[in-house]
């Protein structure tokens, strides 16, 4: 894989992830709104998962 196409492929797995983020910056301030700490405890969690996720996935172009 050419650097080119590992840079292509770096973008594209980070706009993946964008959108996951969005959707979980929505939630959370639906969250915030209705003062669900439960809820945002949660949000907190998946938000950690999906950025390890994300470097999981940038880090295996390296191979």
């Amino acid at each position: 894989m050419t650097d080119f196409e590992r840079r292509i492929k770096t973008r594209l797995i980070e706009d993946e992830y964008a959108e996951k983020f969005h959707r979980l910056d929505t939630e959370e301030t639906i969250a915030h709104i209705n003062r669900d700490n439960q809820e945002l405890c949660r949000i907190n969690e998946k938000r950690v998962q999906l950025e390890a996720e994300m470097e999981v996935e940038k880090n295996l172009l390296r191979y």
